[in-house]
């Protein structure tokens, strides 16, 4: 942000001449994102590698700028050796590395629920899974991306509505979340129509 204000902004503006750069700036990058949000919903990236059931999935679900990171981290993994240090029944721990360096990062795979920890913390710190963990998924046979490594925030349709999680066989539970979402989305929708006369 500091970047995009950095390059319109001259050392000597009056305050008023400041609020305009500052409004014309603000219409930018809105405009920019609704650009962007636009085609994340109607045009699906081109896949690194078409037929892989990864990559298709996270084309299809993620913004274009996502899946551009994700693709990202996934070309990366093709450059890192895998080794197996443990692997006791469900939970099989690995160490992930640059083939000529040492260092590198421990990763844990349950391979019952195909959950994943990495000791470099990208998932839990961005919310898109890193070069390690799929790395250690394409040794293993994953060739689909678990649904609990897809955040809501991070898909093309998040600012469609509002993602709610229910438990299946709770009908009350179901019933109480349709009736928060319809209450949601008419209040929004009698705030769009008072703002508009």
């Amino acid at each position: 942000m500091n970047n995009v204000f950095k390059k319109t902004f001259r050392r000597k503006l009056g305050l008023s001449e400041l609020l305009v750069e500052c409004e014309n700036v603000i219409v930018t990058l809105r405009s920019n994102e609704k650009d962007a949000d636009f085609q994340s919903c109607r045009k699906i990236p081109v896949c690194y590698i078409p037929n892989l059931p990864m990559l298709k999935t996270a084309a299809e679900t993620y913004t274009r700028r996502m899946y551009s990171d994700f693709e990202e981290e996934f070309k990366k993994q093709f450059t890192l050796s895998c080794e197996l240090l443990e692997g006791n029944g469900t939970n099989s721990t690995f160490f992930v590395k640059y083939m000529q360096s040492e260092h590198g990062a421990t990763v844990v795979l349950n391979k019952e629920d195909s959950t994943i920890t990495c000791s470099c913390r990208m998932f839990e710190c961005i919310g898109l899974l890193c070069k390690h963990a799929l790395r250690v998924y394409n040794m293993n046979g994953v060739y689909n991306l678990p649904s609990q490594y897809i955040l809501p925030r991070w898909t093309k349709y998040a600012k469609s509505g509002f993602y709610i999680e229910t438990k299946q066989g709770s009908e009350e539970g179901d019933l109480n979340a349709q009736a928060t979402l319809i209450s949601r989305q008419a209040t929004s929708l009698a705030l769009k129509c008072s703002s508009s006369k």
